[in-house]
């Protein structure tokens, strides 16, 4: 079979076909794929989020949660969200959130490079995000979410929420 090389660009006004394609590596990008494109989800990294929360209406307590087992090749927490819904009265008053990895070969060890502290200042229904640091995981990776509550002044945030944003490579 004989090879036609075009050695300037090509413009197709119509419909493009062929019977086999490989396309140069980074040649195609996400604005190069219909929203409808229907990819297998096989060949696509895999996003979501993990919400955590306690109710409305009810002081926070220290708790503990155990959110997500990677089940993809590799993963990667891509960022850490937390709001209270009604804000601390007291100036002592805070909650210390912390997002750790553990898997049957290491203990827990935290992933944020200092934990999420929410107190008096934290305003209403407002989003704090936590730096991310040791962000990357491996099928098997437990991960924990705490949070620890301090002071006695006032009184303690009511409604916690916390939300864990993943992406993960296919099985």
């Amino acid at each position: 079979m004989s090879l036609t090389v075009f050695p300037e660009d090509v413009h197709v006004d119509g419909t493009l076909s062929a019977k086999n394609f490989k396309a140069p590596i980074a040649s195609i990008d996400d604005s190069a794929i219909e929203s409808l494109a229907g990819i297998q989800a096989s060949k696509v990294i895999h996003r979501w989020a993990v919400s955590l929360f306690q109710p409305p209406g009810t002081a926070v307590i220290a708790q503990t949660w155990l959110a997500h087992i990677v089940s993809g090749a590799t993963g990667r927490l891509a960022g850490v969200q937390a709001a209270v819904i009604t804000q601390a009265s007291g100036a002592d008053r805070e909650i210390s959130i912390d997002v750790q990895r553990g898997n049957a070969g290491s203990a827990f060890a935290t992933v944020l490079t200092a934990p999420l502290v929410l107190d008096d200042a934290t305003p209403d229904r407002a989003p704090q995000s936590a730096t991310v640091t040791g962000a990357d995981q491996v099928a098997g990776d437990i991960i924990k979410v705490s949070a620890a509550v301090s002071g006695a002044a006032g009184a303690q945030a009511q409604g916690l929420i916390i939300t864990l944003f993943f992406e993960e490579a296919p099985l």
